[in-house]
């Protein structure tokens, strides 16, 4: 089996108090390494892939920057549990990255 790695763009489903609830399309089986911006200035995750694989799966994701109150924050919007993927930095800001597992 072929394995690549790709790139995917999250869609921002709602933006409110700089705090972003999106999802991405992956192909069944993806592994995300990473979410970063691109140089189109697009928030992306970076998965390993099979090209050939053909069934896509949604990820709801919140990304949310230093010094957000959590109280302001939007959680029910992930309908499923989610975890911690990580952090990412966007010129002089920090972004931390929740996915719906």
């Amino acid at each position: 089996m072929r394995k690549y790695l790709y790139k995917y763009p999250v869609e921002t489903l709602h933006n409110k108090y700089n705090c972003i609830n999106g999802k991405v399309d992956l192909p069944n089986g993806a592994v995300v390494i990473s979410c970063a911006i691109d140089p189109e200035k697009k928030m992306c995750f970076y998965a390993i892939v099979d090209p050939d694989e053909t069934e896509m799966v949604t990820k709801y994701v919140m990304i949310a920057p230093t010094g957000m109150s959590f109280e302001r924050v939007e959680w029910d919007f992930l309908q499923e549990e989610c975890e911690f993927f990580g952090t990412f930095k966007d010129g002089i800001y920090m972004w931390h990255v929740w996915v719906q597992m």
